[in-house]
């Protein structure tokens, strides 16, 4: 419901001025329209390259892609929840958004990776002590990437292992050449020695998370992805609907792209009924599906059903809602909603059969 929303007396002098907008708007409507800027227009490109930077040293994309999406929309809702609260507390001032947002990223995937894979985690910490405490060693950034190697190579600025260098690497089976170069079970071998190891042949500093990644290649650490239910976890399979070959899935993606356009020109009570519904082959929640392929991103689905973000985010772990739900979100009767879905959906089969 459209309204006035209270706010404490505050000029937000400290605030950094892409958040005044919001901060300072006193109708819903603007607010929310505000919001959205923020998150999606200035926030999410933000989001997306520090994940991205993150998983830039990983060997399979098809491995990660899926968590590359939950924690892109882990840290989406994190930050709607945030910015809700700055805004009904004027003490939290944001003097900087941008680096709020890429340091409220980091402490997202540092929390999800510590839940999913621990194993990894708990090697790199002990890496990262190592590095920091043990002589000849060193850990130091470089804008804003963390590099590892000998205290010597920190202190004469020696050039990084560049991407192709470490794909490189890889090509090259490090844990069997290495092996028998040093002469040695690099499986087993101590930590620290193992660090030397692996600097002496590299020759170069190398960025902290390809040094975990080749620490756990080395070591045969296998991480299996430990699954746990987040408060925004789409509770769909990695592979929901289209188990085709490719040109299959492309002309699905397709499709599903010219529907979700169509579905956007049906009036908002159509739209309500049909998406809330909406379950996928799986009987998973349609929009979950959508959003999982790429179809339509939350803000996106949010604006299609009139709802904040945030709402939508406590929403999604009960999709596909029954009609008595969608009935009491519309305000009609239950049959008013069938009814409603009935007719979106042979409005929508007339507009994808021309």
């Amino acid at each position: 419901m459209l309204g006035k929303i209270t706010i404490q007396e505050n000029h937000w002098v400290e605030a950094d001025p892409i958040l005044r907008p919001f901060l300072e708007a006193d109708d819903e409507r603007v607010s929310a329209q505000q919001l959205e800027h923020l998150v999606y227009r200035i926030a999410q490109p933000i989001i997306q390259s520090f994940i991205k930077s993150k998983f830039s040293a990983q060997a399979d994309w098809n491995l990660i892609r899926q968590e590359f999406d939950d924690l892109q929309n882990s840290a989406i809702v994190h930050l709607l929840t945030e910015l809700h609260e700055i805004k009904a507390n004027p003490d939290r001032a944001i003097r900087d958004f941008k680096s709020y947002v890429a340091t409220l990223t980091a402490s997202a995937c540092a929390d999800y990776w510590r839940k999913r894979r621990p194993q990894r985690m708990r090697l790199q910490n002990q890496i990262r002590y190592i590095l920091q405490n043990q002589a000849g060693l060193a850990l130091w950034p470089i804008g804003q990437t963390l590099v590892s190697g000998f205290d010597e190579w920190r202190k004469n600025s020696r050039p990084v292992l560049s991407p192709a260098e470490f794909h490189q690497l890889q090509i090259t089976e490090p844990e069997k050449n290495w092996a028998e170069i040093e002469n040695a079970d690099l499986v087993s071998m101590n930590l620290m020695k193992l660090l030397t190891v692996v600097f002496r042949q590299i020759g170069k500093p190398i960025e902290f998370s390809r040094l975990v990644n080749l620490i756990m290649r080395l070591r045969q650490i296998k991480d299996e992805i430990v699954e746990k239910k987040t408060a925004y976890e789409p509770k769909v399979e990695p592979e929901p609907v289209f188990k085709e070959d490719l040109a299959a899935r492309i002309e699905n993606s397709l499709y599903l792209q010219k529907l979700w356009d169509e579905i956007n020109k049906l009036p908002l009570a159509h739209r309500s009924a049909l998406l809330l519904n909406l379950r996928d082959g799986s009987n998973h929640g349609g929009v979950v599906t959508l959003s999982k392929l790429g179809i339509a991103d939350l803000g996106q689905i949010a604006k299609a059903l009139d709802i904040s973000a945030q709402e939508l985010a406590q929403l999604w772990n009960e999709l596909p809602l029954d009609d008595n739900q969608i009935a009491a979100h519309l305000a009609v009767e239950r049959q008013q909603v069938i009814n409603l879905r009935r007719s979106a959906r042979r409005m929508l089969s007339r507009q994808m059969n021309k």
